[in-house]
């Protein structure tokens, strides 16, 4: 049975996600039509950047959550805290850095590394500038979650960042029609927001720590720095091989063609966060459980996490490749646009699936404190993709790029799979390989017959409800296959029932 608070904690995440889905898949449409096409692109490029400065806090905000969720006595409490003050100064700093960063490099950029054929040079550098100043921004944002998540305070933290995220997202209209729908316009206020959203939860953070002195304290950052140093190879790595795509594709291709590319990985890229509230709830119990030797308990949740994620993120997969043209339809309202990034769809979800089937794995050795067998495998996956994606887009453009994304995680899932047994025996490939094919066979089995039924989708509301109840009846056929599931269910009926 999941504790009330891992039950609390992994449903407020779900709830949280749900919403940043939501608005964000929402929000599309009315960016496209708006702004452009052209200026969608230079959005991609932000998603791309956001990820590549979240790098270096990837090792801080996973190693606070670490510390505070293993504390068990005031003093551990105190030297979390002291790391906490400490990597303070280091976003923040690296934030002021990477803004003059950019201030010198985005006119260059606007000029000779992207392809602009209908927005201003001076608009997509003003852009870029404040695109640069946004991302830097959610440097102190993640490291601030990462705290509150280790404190358990993951049901503030979602309410929080689903409250800023509405702001960003929708409440960016109002200033859009008040002035005009532009770049600098749409990136200020996303920077105004993520400024404000900083100082909030840095405000609920440490109204929740111990107080410590304001500086920087080089002893307990260097108790930290091995795990985190890893960490953050990890993010860094992780980085390069999920944004490689669009970072090859933005030289390479006109800013409109990006533009599509963009949605389609916007799309796919949904299901990685589909993963997150699962992981962000199990992986402080997970560092707890290890940290009091609770080993047995730590393998029975390890696998009831991995089958349920595989009953979310799987059936969420196939359904989105098999009907990716009907699903850029129904959300954009633009039928060219469909039909040419149909098959990047297809292609980057079915990549996108199984690079999400492996953080649970990876949640597990942070906790155990091993980000070193995972930044080895990233390493090697690297040195072969790079090449791989830079021939396979020179020859066949956007397909050959996401082509080379979904082989990529084919063979990191794989990897995976195979050293983690180093932490949990030589029975867990075949453990794993159990708990996760009765719930994907089970939704490849469901997605193929109605694809056999349903070829297309109606249009408008209807063909909306249709993908909904072929979503709803994908996931139950999934869920249906794992034991944990099944016995849920069993006992709502019971309770329902009266029995």
């Amino acid at each position: 049975m999941l504790s009330s608070a891992l039950r609390r904690n992994t449903a407020a995440n779900a709830l949280g996600q749900a919403a940043a889905i939501l608005i964000q898949l929402a929000m599309v449409p009315v960016y496209l039509r708006w702004m452009g096409l052209e200026a969608y692109g230079v959005l991609g490029l932000f998603i791309t950047l956001q990820a590549a400065v979240l790098v270096l806090d990837v090792g801080m905000s996973s190693t606070v959550n670490r510390e505070l969720a293993r504390s068990t006595d005031d003093a551990s409490r105190e030297r979390a805290a002291r790391v906490v003050r400490s990597f303070e100064w280091v976003v923040w700093s690296a934030a002021l850095a990477l803004v003059l960063l950019g201030a010198a490099l985005a006119p260059g950029v606007a000029t000779h590394w992207l392809n602009p054929q209908q927005l201003s040079g001076r608009e997509v550098t003003m852009g870029l500038l404040l695109l640069v100043a946004t991302a830097a921004a959610m440097w102190p944002t993640a490291l601030y979650g990462g705290v509150l998540a280790g404190l358990q305070r993951q049901v503030l933290l979602n309410v929080v960042n689903t409250v800023f995220l509405a702001l960003r997202a929708v409440g960016v209209l109002l200033p859009l029609a008040l002035a005009e729908a532009t770049l600098p316009v749409f990136f200020g206020w996303q920077l105004a927001l993520t400024l404000l959203h900083a100082v909030v939860l840095a405000v609920l953070c440490w109204a929740r720590l111990p107080a410590v002195p304001v500086g920087f304290d080089p002893g307990a950052v260097r108790s930290v720095l091995g795990f985190a140093g890893a960490v953050a190879g990890i993010g860094l790595l992780s980085f390069i091989v999920v944004q490689a795509d669009r970072i090859i594709l933005s030289r390479m291709l006109p800013l409109d063609a990006l533009g599509r590319y963009a949605v389609a990985a916007a799309a796919a890229a949904a299901l990685h966060r589909i993963m997150m509230p699962l992981m962000s709830a199990t992986y402080p119990r997970f560092s707890e459980l290890h940290g009091s030797a609770a080993l047995n308990d730590l393998r029975t949740l390890y696998r009831r996490s991995v089958q349920l994620a595989t009953a979310l993120v799987v059936p969420a997969s196939l359904l989105l490749a098999a009907y990716a043209g009907d699903v850029l339809r129904l959300w954009t309202g633009d039928r060219a646009l469909a039909v040419a990034a149909a098959p990047l769809l297809s292609l980057l979800a079915l990549g996108f699936g199984l690079n999400a089937l492996t953080a649970q794995p990876l949640a597990l050795l942070l906790a155990h404190g091993r980000p070193d067998i995972n930044l080895r495998l990233l390493l090697v996956g690297t040195i072969s993709l790079l090449p791989c994606m830079l021939w396979a887009a020179s020859v066949w453009g956007a397909v050959g790029a996401a082509a080379a994304w979904l082989i990529y995680n084919m063979f990191h899932l794989a990897g995976m799979v195979a050293l983690v047994p180093t932490m949990e025996g030589a029975s867990h490939a075949r453990t794993w390989w159990s708990d996760t094919w009765p719930p994907a066979a089970a939704a490849l089995a469901v997605v193929l017959l109605m694809r056999l039924g349903v070829p297309v989708l109606p249009e408008g509301a209807a063909g909306l409800l249709v993908l909904l109840s072929m979503a709803l009846a994908t996931l139950g056929a999934a869920a249906l296959t794992v034991p944990f599931a099944r016995n849920q269910v069993r006992g709502l009926m019971r309770r329902l029932s009266g029995r």
